[in-house]
């Protein structure tokens, strides 16, 4: 199976940080990353942006807590919505604390954010140990969400990605799982979804952090390899499946978008053995754009062209803290042999 899928990133390697998406099959907008917020005065950063496309608008939502949205038309053009989701301050919540990673779907008249949080504590280990991916539910993408009172995954958790499979409809929670909690370090997990709020328990594992480039800590030589791999999205493009995720740590200029890619289909569902990393990552660190990475892709206004929207910092703005979405297209190179 040769394949091969690239991202046309000259527009944020180059010069200008200036690219096009086409609004229809004739028109095309220009426009400058990062498409919300100033790299100059991050006042709030905008990371791990989820797009939805709904009734031809869309409608982003962001890390943070409260975890806030943007609407537009055109995915160039936003406007705040506010907040449509906060930790909850009831102490036997399990939502109490570190809220991100949102992602809404649409499903049978009502929208489903899912997300991670943690218990609050004073010890960090036992906060660490405590996220999970949960679910809240809205009448509108505006919000506001309610949280369903309980995590949907079994065990620890983050950056939950619901995949619908197009043949059969059936749906799985992807996310980033930690193994083995006295090694740092995640991988990312597959498990079927009994309903909106419930998975199966079955996990399979998709893949596991074991290139240089995923160390976490960013130096394979210092003895405590940190492979990391999160914030998974999955999307089907012809007879294929692809997981595109980020590895490394958020905060390090090695932070990257990579991807996965399967044509194995079992009785089961999706069967994560089938699944092949490629390398090198598609979407790394520029001269002038800093840790690239958690993506959603969307179709473009002239709903053909598939849009990755990630989070960046833009050199010499390069904070940690100053994580803003950038949007490209994506390009398919030979998607008829896919």
């Amino acid at each position: 199976m040769k394949i091969k899928f690239s991202f046309k990133i000259s527009s944020i390697i180059i010069a200008s940080l200036v690219s096009q998406i086409y609004l229809s099959d004739a028109m095309a907008q220009s426009y400058n990353n990062p498409v919300i917020g100033t790299p100059q005065k991050v006042d709030r950063e905008v990371p791990d942006p989820h797009v939805l496309k709904w009734n031809g608008e869309y409608y982003l939502y962001t890390s943070g807590d409260p975890i806030t949205a943007y609407h537009s038309t055109d995915l160039v053009n936003w406007q705040p919505l506010g907040a449509v989701l906060s930790s909850s301050s009831n102490a036997k919540a399990w939502n109490q604390s570190d809220v991100w990673a949102p992602e809404v779907i649409y499903r049978n008249g009502k929208f489903y954010m899912y997300y991670t949080a943690s218990k609050k504590s004073d010890d960090w280990r036992v906060g660490e140990m405590a996220r999970r991916v949960g679910v809240a539910v809205s009448n509108s993408p505006k919000g506001p969400f309610i949280d369903s009172g309980k995590p949907v995954s079994q065990g620890w958790a983050i950056d939950g990605n619901v995949f619908k499979d197009p043949d059969g409809g059936k749906e799985y929670l992807f996310y980033s799982y930690l193994h083995e909690p006295k090694l740092p370090g995640a991988s990312i997990v597959m498990d079927p979804m009994k309903s909106w709020n419930s998975v199966t328990g079955n996990l399979t594992t998709v893949s596991r952090g074991n290139q240089a480039w995923e160390d976490k800590d960013g130096d394979e030589n210092n003895g405590s390899l940190r492979y990391t791999n999160e914030a998974p999205t999955v999307i089907k493009h012809h007879k294929l499946y692809y997981m595109i995720y980020s590895g490394g740590s958020w905060d390090l200029p090695s932070y990257s978008l990579a991807y996965a890619v399967t044509d194995k289909i079992k009785q089961d569902g999706l069967e994560g053995p089938g699944w092949k990393k490629v390398s090198p990552p598609i979407l790394r660190s520029t001269p002038i754009v800093d840790g690239p990475g958690h993506n959603s892709i969307v179709k473009a206004p002239n709903n053909v062209d598939d849009i990755n929207v990630f989070h960046a910092r833009t050199v010499p703005f390069i904070d940690p803290w100053n994580r803003l979405p950038f949007v490209d297209r994506i390009y398919w190179n030979h998607d008829s042999i896919f």
